[in-house]
């Protein structure tokens, strides 16, 4: 779970860095700080070079966690789409019992 959340802090923060050139939050604090462009240009150019990097190797880890007699499809299914779905589920059943307004 810390694995997962982990990922999902670092794709949060690579992400905006990416876009930083073309929009977003990043290119309004930029924008903010009067950070030049060539700057700006750099830090997407970063962001866009280490987060498909990132998720790679995180990939390459989450997949070590499937039993070894899975195939790619099925390793893939256990270790990022199944959490996923159940992780989905266990939120609506949680907030499920919120009053209506």
């Amino acid at each position: 779970m810390f694995l997962m959340l982990a990922m999902v802090g670092v794709y949060s923060f690579l992400g905006p860095l990416a876009g930083s050139a073309l929009g977003g939050d990043f290119n309004l604090a930029f924008t903010f700080l009067d950070v030049p462009k060539p700057v700006r240009y750099v830090a997407s150019a970063i962001g866009f070079v280490l987060l498909p990097w990132f998720m790679f190797f995180m990939g390459g880890k989450l997949v070590g966690w499937a039993p070894r007699n899975f195939g790619r499809a099925k390793a893939v299914g256990c270790t990022t789409v199944a959490p996923w779905l159940i992780g989905t589920a266990l939120i609506l059943l949680v907030y499920r019992p919120l009053p209506y307004f």
